[in-house]
């Protein structure tokens, strides 16, 4: 069994390396992870998450480094070409939930008053209700428990029937 890392074996491993002494160097300007999350606009576990990994993701300095917290080169050394670094969602981004899967869901579940209600009605999970909307679709058997659940308004019904015939 895996025993887990203490702080001083945690900040030795982080030391030998320079993409670790960087994240230590910013981590070290502020009183707390938490306000260090804070200041990023990201959350806690992202900065424990960096310092499990030992480094700060490209995506995390290019923000660093955009907010004035510490220049992304400092931050990440390794890198060469930042206009390489991929496109994605940036650390404290917001994804977008305006699909249409997304949006019938919601309505869904304000229908019902809550997620959980409507999972209820459903027959799903409210983890279930969650990976769809994460996801951005609504697998082929969740569209069977839409199509048979009663006590949709017409409109509703109608949306979930438009998904369903464009699955088909």
């Amino acid at each position: 069994m895996k025993t887990k890392e203490t702080p001083s074996q945690q900040s030795a491993r982080l030391l030998s390396t320079e993409n670790g002494r960087a994240l230590l160097a910013l981590i070290d300007k502020y009183p707390s992870k938490a306000e260090l999350a804070e200041a990023l606009g990201s959350s806690r576990e992202y900065i424990s998450r960096c310092l499990h990994k030992g480094e700060i993701s490209r995506s995390g300095a290019l923000l660093a480094d955009a907010k004035g917290l510490m220049a992304k080169e400092a931050l990440r050394p390794d890198v060469q070409d930042w206009s390489a670094v991929p496109p994605g969602l940036l650390i404290g981004a917001k994804p977008s939930r305006d699909g249409v899967a997304q949006v019938l869901l919601k309505d869904l579940a304000v229908h019902h008053g809550s997620v959980k209600a409507f999972c209820k009605a459903a027959g799903v999970t409210v983890a279930t209700f969650h990976d769809w909307n994460t996801r951005g679709r609504i697998s082929a058997s969740g569209m069977l428990k839409l199509v048979a659940m009663r006590g949709l308004s017409r409109e509703l019904r109608a949306r979930v029937k438009v998904e369903v015939d464009q699955k088909a």
